[in-house]
């Protein structure tokens, strides 16, 4: 399913993702998705952002890190992604 952004333009999926998680989340991917996150050694360091390809090459999502657990998840948390996702419109997945 694609989710059109207020200028119709496709959304890009935004998935916030703790460290301690980073593996079995990347385990429920497809095998590209796998693969691309392994390959870009992604551990979900806090405020390290990465794009995921589709199959053809295209963005299909964005993984941002959001760094260990600790307490209750706040808007401060993803503050520093923001400023590293590329300029279109994310939503969290």
């Amino acid at each position: 399913m694609t989710v059109e952004g207020t200028t119709g333009a496709p959304v890009l999926p935004l998935w916030l993702i703790h460290e301690e998680d980073v593996d079995a989340w990347r385990a429920a991917q497809e095998a590209h998705v796998a693969a691309w996150l392994g390959g870009h050694h992604f551990k979900g360091e806090k405020h390290r952002v990465l794009l995921v390809p589709d199959r053809a090459g295209g963005a299909c999502m964005a993984v941002g890190g959001l760094g260990k657990r600790q307490g209750s998840l706040s808007l401060w948390h993803a503050a520093g992604i923001v400023d590293r996702l590329p300029p279109r419109q994310a939503r969290q997945g």
